[in-house]
């Protein structure tokens, strides 16, 4: 819509437009932006970037602490048995064996002085059936096994494993432990093997129960069975003179369940002379 005005003294009419159209070309001033505005993306990017450092770097610095913990360096954990104190080559243990058992001779170290040693650490490792002595340098090491804790002193030590098979070979080796819980590198291992099994000594008779016309005995098992396992007991008897040998031995088989029970020979005539030998 516009308006009309007409001046007297004027021969042009002129023509004001409305101030609610809108005149093409008309400049129209835009207001700046803001501080604010202007430093918003570099604050974000300062913060996320920013982020990203502080917790690398808490991580560095935590992954640095856990190591120098685990080492000894820093924190508690300066004695933990995960520290391994090199003492050098250990003198293998001397062994002794058995039957059924193998008694180990342990010497102190001198180099295990100064890191107060407490206990003897006896690791064995199974043999797989290997029946020679060796020292096992180039051993590869398997699940080791802690079967004994012996007190270190300033007097060699014997370290027993017993419950052992005749014949059976166990790999053995050991560490000391020291008063902070650290322990010592590992001896040379060697490979230690029982004794085989031989003939039971001769088991023992016992008079029992003799009557004039009877004589009872007892079995006494034998004193030493070498590594052998007794299963029964071959008992004869003969009659026998002063004059005449005995020649005609009768056998008896006893097994061992029954050796408690006395075994009687009967029917016999007054004075006569009965001979018992046994074996086992």
């Amino acid at each position: 819509m516009v308006k009309l005005f007409s001046f007297r003294n004027s021969s042009a009419a002129t023509v004001a437009p409305d101030s609610d159209s809108n005149v093409s070309g008309r400049h129209v001033d835009e207001e700046p932006p803001s501080k604010w505005s202007r430093a918003k993306p570099y604050c974000f990017w300062c913060l996320r970037y920013g982020s990203a450092c502080l917790v690398g770097a808490i991580i560095t610095i935590a992954i640095v602490l856990i190591v120098l913990w685990q080492i000894g360096l820093f924190g508690g954990k300066g004695g933990d048995s995960a520290q391994v104190i090199d003492l050098g080559d250990l003198p293998y243990p001397s062994v002794a064996a058995g039957y059924t058992e193998l008694n180990l001779t342990l010497n102190p170290v001198p180099s295990a002085a100064q890191y107060k040693p407490k206990t003897y650490l006896v690791e064995t490792l199974p043999a797989n059936g290997v029946a020679r002595r060796f020292l096992a340098d180039g051993f590869s090491d398997g699940a080791w096994t802690v079967a004994l804790r012996v007190n270190y002193g300033a007097t060699p030590a014997v370290a027993t494993l017993s419950g052992l098979s005749p014949s059976s070979s166990v790999v053995v080796r050991y560490r000391i432990e020291m008063d902070d819980s650290r322990v010592s590198t590992p001896s040379i291992a060697i490979l230690a093997t029982t004794l085989s099994p031989t003939a039971p000594s001769a088991p023992g008779l016992s008079a029992f129960n003799t009557s004039t016309s009877s004589v009872s005995v007892l079995l006494v098992p034998p004193r030493f069975t070498h590594g052998s396992t007794v299963t029964s007991y071959d008992l004869k008897y003969a009659h026998s003179t002063v004059q005449t040998p005995p020649t005609n031995w009768t056998s008896k088989t006893i097994q061992a369940g029954d050796i408690s029970k006395p075994f009687t020979v009967s029917g016999l005539s007054t004075e006569q002379t009965i001979i018992f030998t046994a074996t086992a």
